[in-house]
């Protein structure tokens, strides 16, 4: 069987079967062209020694669990960095629903940056003064 041959007559069947897995049509697609690619660059040492379909339904399910696991991957890095940025903005809230509005006041203000700079080391409240 000639290349051509095999192409036209397996490629749908192939497509269905990465769908089936990978859900969207275009890595199906993307899969089912890549496999074929490389078959058709074996084609000649691969069809005197290879049962071809086998072969080739085994590539396309190895590559299809390839993508679902990069994605599986993409999806659970995804999800830390959710949470980490949603607990930065829970602590950043509560950090400013604690913040004292008594400390804005102008006499105050002043009061706390004083006692603040009085707690720095000597040379330390010098170079801030």
């Amino acid at each position: 069987m000639q290349f051509q041959e095999f192409y036209t007559l397996w490629y749908s069947r192939l497509k269905h079967f990465a769908r089936e897995y990978v859900v969207s049509e275009n890595d199906a697609e993307d899969i089912v062209q890549e496999v074929f690619t490389e078959l058709y660059e074996k084609y000649d040492t691969l069809t005197h020694h290879t049962n071809l379909i086998a072969y080739t339904f085994t590539t396309i399910r190895n590559r299809c669990i390839d993508l679902l696991r990069r994605r599986i991957r993409e999806q659970e890095s995804a999800k830390r960095i959710q949470e980490e940025y949603l607990l930065t903005l829970q602590m950043k809230f509560n950090s400013l629903d604690i913040l004292d509005n008594e400390l804005f006041k102008e006499n105050n203000l002043e009061e706390v940056i004083e006692k603040a700079l009085n707690t720095l080391p000597e040379r330390c409240r010098l170079i801030f003064y």
